[in-house]
């Protein structure tokens, strides 16, 4: 395929829920996934390397963007942080292999999901779904998107801001604010992360309950991306006097104690 223009699968009937771009060097893949999103609903675009990724990314709105851990000889790893900056859409990564250096590097980088190859289309559809339904809230849950004229529902007051110590957590504007203004760029898992725990601040929330609302995927006792995903936002948001902003509590899950006073 010719990596300059991208290869388009739509869904057949009805209307599109989403657009996802697929940046993969396996073409024959790709475009499985791209079969597999459209019976799903979602239009998906196939590019074959990191240039044909970054001329679609700059010619279109994707909702999402699934990319291989390889393209053309390219390690993306290297180059997450430059596609994170550019876009704040799910990134989901395919890896090659199971090592956990690399799912713990792509989150820590950037990516907001990890796969490994072999990947069913069902699987892949099924998690940009689930992150599609974190971005958007809950009203989006399998309806096609709406008129962006189309007035929004007021949510609950006690969910559209946390304010502590100067910082203003905007649940939705989708915005961490420090006490200076300054905006703390958070991946979108990280700021699900933290607006789940910051809706109960010192009390634990169950691994398992932050797999499945922020990954959206069970919890797996060896997995380490929700440690992985603390460390940066606690590198990110920095110490609060007395310790960490974000506290495991052994046997139960992650707890907010708050944000830093200085």
């Amino acid at each position: 395929m010719d990596s300059n223009a991208a290869q388009i699968f739509a869904p057949k009937t009805g209307t599109s829920v989403a657009s996802v771009i697929i940046a993969d060097d396996d073409t024959a893949l790709a475009a499985q996934f791209a079969e597999a999103l459209a019976q799903n609903g979602i239009a998906g675009s196939i590019v074959a390397d990191w240039a044909g990724l970054q001329r679609q990314l700059a010619g279109s709105a994707p909702e999402a963007i699934v990319v291989g851990h390889h393209l053309a000889g390219l390690n993306v790893l290297n180059n997450l942080p430059e596609l994170r900056g550019r876009t704040q859409v799910p990134i989901i990564l395919l890896l090659n292999q199971r090592a956990e250096i690399d799912r713990i590097v792509a989150l820590e980088l950037g990516a907001d999901d990890c796969l490994v190859k072999p990947v069913s289309g069902s699987e892949l559809a099924a998690r940009i779904r689930a992150h599609l339904r974190r971005a958007r809230g809950p009203r989006s849950h399998h309806h096609p998107r709406e008129p962006q004229h189309a007035p929004a529902a007021s949510p609950a007051p006690a969910a559209q801001a946390v304010q502590l110590h100067g910082w203003r957590l905007e649940v939705s504007q989708r915005l961490l604010h420090r006490p200076d203004g300054v905006i703390v760029r958070l991946t979108a898992t990280e700021f699900d992360f933290i607006a789940l725990l910051s809706r109960t601040p010192g009390e634990p929330v169950a691994r398992e309950t932050l797999a499945r609302a922020v990954q959206g995927r069970d919890y797996q006792p060896n997995d380490r991306s929700l440690d992985s995903m603390v460390y940066q936002i606690r590198r990110k948001i920095g110490r609060r006097r007395g310790g960490e902003c974000i506290v495991a509590i052994r046997n139960r899950g992650y707890s907010f104690v708050g944000f830093p006073e200085d």
